[in-house]
């Protein structure tokens, strides 16, 4: 197995937590200062929800600022549904606070008419997000563009449906256009499945309708040490 060179930051254990919120921060700060706003685009997961508990402190004590949260994917369910991505980031990220909602986009996935809200949400998206958060999944998808979608061929739609296949809930995600027009992607593999999953995605026998991670290159790939580790053992073998 040969590995793709990728740029990194490992982190001893929780350590990536602070560090990614301060880089985060001036980001924010770098934009607003630059562009009037700053765009932030939010993903699911357990591993993200650890970063917006304590993320939630440092918003809440520099207060209103010229910030716009959007969501990179949302499974169609209402958006008081336990595995609503927009209640888990609104309770934990934002304290559950109604005040945070008029700097909240979010995709209501409940509605029929998907086909209109991927439109409409694709079509509110400023062209640059200033900031993308996401997490590798253990098949190595990303948002919700999982291995063989039809979603990484859109070319022209930056928000695409993916219908419920198995145990899978139908979704909204965004799609590789959005991806390709973000200002700065982080990505976080944190734990030792998630380097092994990282070092099969960036296998440079590999593709991205196989691992849709791959198509995150040229983001920034934030390990703790457990993720290292396993990485690095498939590195050592290339």
């Amino acid at each position: 197995m040969k590995i793709n060179p990728i740029k990194t930051i490992v982190f001893k254990e929780d350590g990536w937590i602070n560090s990614m919120i301060d880089i985060f921060e001036s980001l924010i700060s770098d934009a607003i200062m630059h562009r009037g706003v700053a765009s932030v685009m939010l993903t699911g997961g357990n591993t993200a929800k650890k970063l917006y508990l304590v993320w939630a402190k440092v918003l809440a004590a520099k207060g209103d600022r010229n910030i716009i949260f959007y969501f990179s994917d949302e499974r169609c369910v209402p958006l008081s549904h336990p595995d609503s991505n927009y209640r888990m980031v609104f309770e934990s990220l934002f304290n559950s606070n109604d005040a945070w909602n008029e700097r909240i986009k979010k995709i209501d996935g409940s509605y029929i008419d998907v086909d209109t809200i991927a439109q409409q949400y694709g079509d509110s998206l400023p062209f640059n997000i200033d900031i993308l958060i996401l997490t590798l999944g253990l098949d190595g998808h990303i948002a919700s563009l999982f291995p063989n979608s039809n979603a990484l061929l859109e070319d022209i739609r930056k928000i695409a449906f993916i219908p419920s296949a198995g145990e899978l809930v139908s979704r909204l995600t965004i799609t590789p256009l959005v991806l390709k027009n973000a200002r700065n992607i982080f990505v976080l593999a944190i734990g030792s499945d998630k380097g092994d999953t990282l070092a099969r995605v960036f296998d440079d026998k590999s593709m991205p309708s196989d691992f849709p991670a791959k198509l995150l290159h040229d983001g920034l790939w934030i390990l703790d040490d457990n993720a290292n580790i396993e990485f690095c053992k498939y590195q050592h073998l290339s």
